[in-house]
């Protein structure tokens, strides 16, 4: 079981607390089921997801939980590449996305429809990160990061792509790469 990072630790504390505002009080035995149910999943996501594995396969005899399909940074063709002037990451992305993003690490892998589409490796657990940024609506970007792929990143009507192994593209969508493509109709 992977250890979270004091950031992931204390971005994951400020998720519960938010969510945890949220909650109304009640008495009746319902909502403290279900909340003894929420405070359960929250639990299991702090622990790695160990615990909502072990409840899921308790609830449904026979049935395990999906594994992730992971594959190495290789599989990413244009981290084969050398970085150019044209990777450097959009200007305008919060402050935030240099904590979970590694600018170093930024491949252009093409554009589509205005929308200027980008290939990161994160600074935590989860390698693989497409980074989707509209040129023409900088409050629109998308970061969508996984341990495994494909990873899907969208805005609807906007934009819709999916970083996937080498050569996976979903039918009637347009390759910008070997492994990034877009949907012509999000």
């Amino acid at each position: 079981m992977s250890q979270l990072t004091s950031r992931e630790t204390r971005l994951m504390t400020e998720v519960i607390l938010a969510g945890a505002k949220q909650i109304r009080p009640s008495r009746g035995r319902r909502s403290k089921t279900i909340l003894g149910g929420v405070s359960l999943v929250l639990a299991g996501a702090f622990a790695g997801g160990a615990v909502s594995t072990a409840v899921a396969n308790t609830l449904s005899p026979g049935v395990v939980a999906p594994t992730p399909i992971k594959y190495e940074l290789s599989e990413i063709r244009a981290f084969d590449r050398p970085l150019t002037s044209e990777d450097t990451l959009p200007p305008g992305l919060p402050s935030y996305a240099a904590e979970v993003l590694r600018p170093d690490t930024s491949r252009f892998v093409g554009e589509y429809d205005s929308v200027r589409y980008f290939v990161v490796q994160s600074t935590g657990a989860e390698p693989f990160c497409l980074l989707a940024y509209p040129t023409s609506s900088q409050d629109s970007w998308v970061i969508s990061c996984s341990q495994g792929l494909p990873i899907t990143g969208s805005k609807p009507g906007l934009f819709e792509a999916t970083l996937a192994p080498t050569g996976d593209t979903p039918q009637g969508w347009i390759a910008l790469d070997e492994n990034v493509s877009v949907n012509p109709q999000p």
